[in-house]
């Protein structure tokens, strides 16, 4: 996944379903894909093809965008979004907490009544020696300016992988049978704090009310 800045994978069943999911909406409905690794393009655009042939779907309705995602998909979204229009925007990128273009893409009016999926890396914003000035986990989810959030409460491996989704629908369901909670429960709130922290860090909250009550 190195150097991949997706807003779609690229993988079959997950082009397929995004595409069945786009052709039951009634028209008209608009799909974009950012990508700019030149391996995943051609894998990308093979499986788009087999999808909306078997499903029907009008491929003029969708959008295959070569590039980076934060310099490519603010025009999409200002020429195809109005700030009525309901939608999912998915972000699966490595380079999530270092692309203030990203960011900004998060100030659009237009993505009001849009929800936003975030597959990210949550160790690699807690890397303390970069070049460059990174974003926290807790920037890129203020970035959207969502107003509700929720997590699953287990990550993968050692990059700490997760989702962090938001909505400004205050009837969204949480997806329960996804393993995902509400941030701001006492669970999301956890999961949120071991995202944030590294375990050195932890640890060390943890030990100063022991070492207060042996000083005193």
């Amino acid at each position: 996944m190195s150097g991949a800045n997706r807003w779609f994978r690229a993988r079959r069943g997950n082009v397929a379903s995004t595409a069945r999911r786009s052709s039951a909406v009634s028209p008209p409905y608009q799909l974009a894909l950012v990508e700019q690794h030149p391996a995943v393009l051609d894998q990308l655009k093979s499986n788009l093809v087999t999808a909306c042939t078997h499903l029907g779907v009008d491929q003029h309705r969708i959008s295959v965008l070569e590039g980076p995602v934060g310099d490519l998909a603010m025009p999409w979204i200002r020429t195809n979004v109005q700030p009525w229009m309901n939608g999912l925007m998915l972000i699966d990128m490595n380079e999530v907490f270092d692309d203030r273009g990203l960011l900004a893409i998060g100030e659009l009016p237009e993505l009001n009544h849009v929800d936003v999926a975030l597959h990210l890396p949550a160790a690699m914003g807690k890397w303390p020696h970069r070049k460059q000035a990174q974003a926290t986990i807790d920037e890129v989810r203020a970035a959207f300016h969502k107003q509700h959030w929720q997590l699953p409460l287990k990550h993968r491996g050692n990059y700490q992988w997760t989702w962090l989704y938001g909505t400004n629908f205050a009837d969204m369901r949480t997806l329960k049978e996804r393993g995902f909670v509400n941030a701001e429960s006492a669970e999301g709130l956890a999961q949120l704090d071991v995202l944030r922290t590294t375990k050195k860090e932890r640890d060390r909250r943890y030990q100063l009310p022991l070492e207060m009550n042996f000083d005193g």
